[in-house]
């Protein structure tokens, strides 16, 4: 029986512990580093989930192997101030994880768009300076145009079209959108799909502009 006093003490109280998928497989004959002896005999791994640090993939992105030049970011992290909380504490993160590493990233912090109480469907970072650091079209979760149209530049008329899109995401005191909630209602669930589904459609032409940026400046910048 776990005692509750040092559950927290051990790895096992920290992470989800698993069976071990790796257990006596060899990769390798050689070992270069201490990595490389993570597999183990042993029985069970703990796997600790990678959103402890940061709640975005971006480390797994931003390998400078990969060479990436458009970032797509869907940020549907839980902002405990509300729904007036500005979306950008995930971001702030990963710049910051990039710049200890090395990574180039575009700014975030002190940049003025991100002191703007007025919260964007849609925020375009970018460095124009600097060719190797990745340009971040980045959604947040904000109900705000969605909540008059059906469609871009299609309003809603019914009252069930506008009760349907008439919703708080994280101002609700009921929390339907809590980071600890797992199982939703159908139209909770159609909300949010519809929601963020509606919010990438608004900004298509955006996301069109800037991949065709980018196609056009490879074309003229082959050996890069």
């Amino acid at each position: 029986m776990l005692n509750p006093m040092n559950i927290f003490s051990s790895r096992k109280g920290k992470a989800a512990e698993c069976f071990n998928f790796c257990r006596g497989l060899n990769f390798k004959s050689k070992k270069d580093d201490e990595h490389d002896h993570a597999t183990g005999k042993d029985k069970t791994i703990c796997v600790v989930d990678s959103g402890i640090a940061f709640n975005s993939p971006f480390p797994a992105i931003l390998r400078p192997e990969r060479k990436v030049e458009l970032i797509l970011s869907f940020d549907f992290s839980q902002r405990d101030g509300g729904d007036k909380e500005l979306p950008f504490k995930e971001l702030l993160k990963a710049e910051q994880w990039a710049k200890d590493r090395g990574h180039p990233f575009p700014q975030i912090k002190g940049n003025p768009v991100t002191e703007d109480p007025n919260i964007r469907e849609c925020y375009v970072f970018e460095n124009k300076d600097d060719a190797m650091c990745p340009m971040i079209v980045h959604f947040p979760i904000v109900n705000k145009t969605f909540r008059e149209y059906l469609k871009p530049g299609v309003p809603r008329k019914t009252q069930s079209e506008k009760d349907f899109a008439n919703f708080d995401i994280f101002d609700d005191p009921a929390q339907p959108y809590s980071s600890f909630t797992f199982q939703y209602k159908p139209e909770t669930f159609e909300r949010m799909h519809e929601l963020m589904k509606f919010n990438t459609l608004l900004n298509m032409d955006l996301i069109k502009e800037k991949i065709g940026y980018y196609v056009g400046y490879r074309r003229n910048n082959l050996n890069q």
